[in-house]
């Protein structure tokens, strides 16, 4: 089991939840209507929707972006009528509300992860026999692959179908990403405080 998955179980199990896997549901990248994002600086005062949570506010501000929280129902018009630059989601939701049409540039960076979680009421779970949680658990664990090949997949494509509509992709290499990492870096630094040192080891955050 992964470092991640324990933490997942072991979090979940304080709420009566047993952890089956979690499901790849892409990276969160950013897209604007102002210009290529290829450096901190290109980030320095777009107007960004964002979820709203403090750790999306902190993050935008330490580029000096503009975070505005709103309703996602509400940025599709806000982006056509320009009360904000850009958004922030993957490719997936990108696509399925058509900001791509409305968006000239797209910058891949990976800021943030997301996942769902595959799990089950603990209490049903014990009453059921070993071989009908074993064939459970090989299924979960097969379901999380597909969709995270499915998924990664699906990305090339819409990048592929974004360029051809007319949009800039750009993708950032490792050594492009250094700057930007060590501009949030005091960021990542409060959260760790935030929730510790083993939920940051958790995810990869030393």
């Amino acid at each position: 089991m992964t470092r991640r998955a324990a933490h997942y179980e072991k979090i979940l199990a304080t709420q009566g939840l047993t952890y089956l896997g979690s499901v790849h549901n892409g990276f969160r990248q950013i897209t604007n209507s102002k210009h290529a994002v290829k450096t901190p600086e290109d980030v320095a005062g777009l107007k960004i929707r964002v979820p709203g949570s403090e750790l999306y506010m902190k993050f935008w501000r330490a580029f000096d972006a503009d975070p505005v929280a709103m309703s996602w129902g509400e940025a599709f018009t806000a982006i056509q009528q320009g009360t904000i630059d850009g958004q922030e989601n993957g490719f997936s939701v990108t696509a399925s509300a058509k900001v791509n049409e409305i968006q000239k540039y797209m910058t891949v960076w990976n800021y943030t992860y997301e996942s769902y979680l595959f799990v089950f009421n603990t209490k049903i779970w014990e009453s059921l026999n070993p071989k009908t949680q074993e064939l459970i658990r090989r299924k979960a664990k097969e379901s999380c692959e597909w969709g995270r090949d499915m998924v990664e997949a699906n990305e090339v494509k819409l990048a592929e179908s974004f360029r051809a509509g007319g949009m800039e992709v750009t993708t950032l290499s490792p050594e492009e990403l250094a700057p930007f990492k060590a501009k949030v870096q005091p960021v990542i630094d409060e959260f760790k405080f935030k929730y510790g040192k083993d939920a940051a080891a958790a995810f990869g955050i030393e």
